[in-house]
């Protein structure tokens, strides 16, 4: 986080946000072509409710807030990361408001984990606004419905928060970009989990599924908990 910062006067998460909602939209941009092509020649179209990225939140797509940027004296260098550099294609996202973002990132090693990244520059909890509170507290609810639903069980995971130390450095607030990590265990049922052991866990993490088919996993799942429903 230190050295981007130095490099690029800019924070890397910021960065990372606007870049993962760049490989969505243009994953979505993509699919959409062949998405109408279908349609037109099934001749018919049956909406459905309840699942999809953004099930159960604002129909107005969430206006991403262009990052934090510190001052700084020395010049800006003229290579920045981009998303084609920086992310393989594809969509990551699972769902989203106009304060977080919540994907499974390009690096995730467990099969279903998460990240949850608020959209503007926060370096803790106790710096979020009222709706930013609330835009928290609906991130979580939604991921973790999703979670249940997604083998109808109640869904383990390890949860962590990152954030700046609650002290008096300045540079805490510049480099620390408040997010949150899922881990969970389970990988194709409720009753089969990953281990990490052996080759793994000595020296290179392997993927059971990528992390886009994980997240398109999660976002087709509703956000209307199992066993809410009649």
């Amino acid at each position: 986080m230190a050295k981007y910062r130095q490099r690029y006067h800019r924070c890397m998460l910021c960065d990372y946000v606007k870049t993962e909602t760049e490989a969505d939209r243009k994953a979505k941009a993509v699919s959409l072509p062949s998405m109408t092509n279908g349609l037109n020649e099934a001749h018919s179209f049956s909406p459905t409710t309840g699942t999809g990225p953004l099930a159960g939140s604002d129909p107005t797509p969430p206006t991403t807030p262009t990052s934090t940027t510190f001052p700084s004296t020395k010049p800006v260098p003229s290579s920045t990361p981009t998303a084609t550099k920086t992310t393989p294609d594809g969509s990551r996202i699972v769902c989203e408001n106009a304060s977080f973002i919540c994907l499974v990132p390009f690096w995730a090693t467990w099969p279903f984990e998460t990240m949850v990244l608020s959209r503007a520059h926060l370096a803790r909890l106790s710096d979020m606004t009222v709706v930013q509170k609330q835009d928290l507290a609906n991130i979580l609810r939604r991921i973790t419905c999703r979670y249940d639903n997604l083998f109808r069980c109640s869904f383990p995971y390890s949860m962590g928060v990152h954030q700046a130390p609650t002290n008096d450095d300045a540079s805490h607030q510049e480099l620390s970009h408040l997010h949150l990590h899922f881990y969970p265990p389970l990988l194709r049922s409720a009753a089969v989990k990953k281990f990490l052991v052996g080759f793994e866990l000595l020296g290179q993490s392997q993927r059971d599924l990528t992390p886009e088919q994980a997240a398109t996993r999660l976002a087709d799942c509703s956000e209307t908990h199992y066993k809410s429903v009649v």
